[in-house]
C-alpha cells in the first residue's frame, strides 16, 4: 500500500513540475505569437499564466500525462491491451502495460528513424511553430546524446564491467579504469 502511495505522489510531483513548465512555454509562445514586446510581452505571458485559455489547459494536460508515462495508448495499444483482458491470466503475466509501452514510445521518438514520422507529420498534419521544433527537438538530442555515449563507450571513458579474469580485472583497474563508470 505504502509503495503505491509513494509511486501515486511521485508522479503527482513531477505532473505538477511538467504542467508549470509545459503552461510557461505556452504563454511564451502565445505572447510571442501576437509580436509583443518589453514589459506588454512579459506582462501578457503573465496573465496567460494566471488565467490560461482552454487550449493551453489541454495541452498542459497532455503533457502532464505524457511526461510521466500515463498518456493514453494508440489504436494499436489499445488493441493489444483489449487482448490482454480477453486473455485468462494475461493480466497476470503482463500486469502493468500503459506504462511500458509509453517508455518505449518514448525512447523511439528520441531516435534517428523518428525524423521521417515528424516530417511525416509536418506534411499532412500541418505540424508547424513550436510544436514542430518540439518534436524535431526529440530525435536530435537523443541522437546526439547516443552518439556522445557510444564515442565516450569507444574511447574507454564509459566502462562496464571489465574483465571477468581476475587477474586481467587487476591490470585493467591498474590503468585507471573503474567498473560501472564514466
Amino acid at each position: 500500500r505504502t509503495p503505491g502511495r509513494a509511486l501515486v505522489a511521485e508522479d503527482e510531483f513531477f505532473k505538477a513540475i511538467n504542467g508549470q513548465a509545459q503552461l510557461h512555454t505556452l504563454a511564451y509562445r502565445e505572447a510571442s505569437k501576437l509580436g509583443l514586446k518589453g514589459d506588454v510581452f512579459w506582462q501578457k505571458v503573465s496573465d496567460l499564466l494566471h488565467d490560461p485559455t482552454e487550449d493551453m489547459l489541454k495541452e498542459v494536460a497532455k503533457e502532464r500525462a505524457y511526461a510521466t508515462f500515463q498518456a493514453p495508448l494508440g489504436k494499436l495499444g489499445t488493441k493489444a491491451m483489449g487482448l490482454r483482458g480477453q486473455v485468462p491470466f494475461a493480466k497476470y503475466i503482463v500486469p502493468f502495460f500503459r506504462t511500458p509501452t509509453n517508455i518505449a514510445k518514448f525512447f523511439a521518438e528520441r531516435t534517428p528513424f523518428n525524423f521521417a514520422v515528424v516530417a511525416g507529420r509536418a506534411a499532412t498534419q500541418g505540424l508547424r511553430g513550436g510544436a514542430l521544433s518540439d518534436e524535431i527537438a526529440k530525435p536530435l538530442m537523443g541522437t546526439m546524446i547516443s552518439y556522445l555515449v557510444y564515442k565516450y563507450a569507444l574511447d574507454g571513458k564509459i566502462t562496464g564491467a571489465g574483465p571477468r579474469n581476475r587477474a586481467e580485472r587487476d591490470a585493467w583497474e591498474r590503468e585507471g579504469n573503474q567498473p560501472y563508470s564514466i
